[in-house]
């Protein structure tokens, strides 16, 4: 029994070792030469993110960077047009649709009367499902419906969206869209 304990234990630990390998530059290169946008997570970094641009900016586009098992491809600049929102999130599997309906009407009223986002996310939400001050660049947004909210809303103004049959949100734009030069890295995380 105890040969066979130890022998799970070997196994596992070459099993986890064989996972957690760091990839060389060449299987990272041809990883990201082969990966499909499944595969991988874009991210935008602007001026805002202090030493992620300082960082990457200082990089070549193709350059790999290799922390891990996460790889990091710098894609190079560009300029993104970003727009801050902030978000409560209603979820309808815990309460009615219509108590969610009526609710989105009291604390929208209550925006358009003054009361601020922080109150009312004190008040209607909890911290898991109130986010004040989202910077996202317009092209990572990928639900239509928020898109469609953000160019056909004001700053300042509160709408809502409904992201499923079970979740909606309220939606604050918090300014007008700010353009920001940014650099564009592809992560992935692959198992070599």
């Amino acid at each position: 029994m105890k040969t066979i304990m130890t022998l799970c234990l070997i196994a596992f630990a070459i099993m986890t070792n064989a996972q957690d390998k760091i990839p060389t530059l060449e299987e990272a290169r041809l990883y990201f030469k082969n990966a499909t946008i499944e595969d991988l997570m874009i991210s935008s970094y602007s001026e805002e993110d202090g030493e992620l641009y300082n960082f990457y900016s200082s990089k070549n586009p193709g350059d790999i960077i290799i922390t891990g098992n996460e790889v990091y491809q710098v894609e190079g600049q560009k300029t993104v047009t970003l727009y801050n929102y902030s978000l409560i999130i209603l979820d309808n599997t815990k309460q009615k649709i219509a108590n969610i309906e009526k609710l989105q009407k009291t604390i929208i009223a209550k925006h358009n009367f003054g009361v601020s986002f922080k109150e009312l996310a004190e008040k209607y939400a909890n911290p898991e499902t109130a986010i004040e001050d989202i910077s996202l660049e317009y092209e990572m947004l990928t639900d239509g419906l928020l898109k469609d909210g953000i160019d056909t809303h004001s700053p300042g103004e509160m709408f809502v969206v409904e992201f499923n049959e079970n979740v909606h949100h309220l939606i604050v734009i918090n300014g007008l869209p700010v353009m920001k030069k940014a650099v564009v890295v592809k992560k992935a995380m692959p198992k070599f």
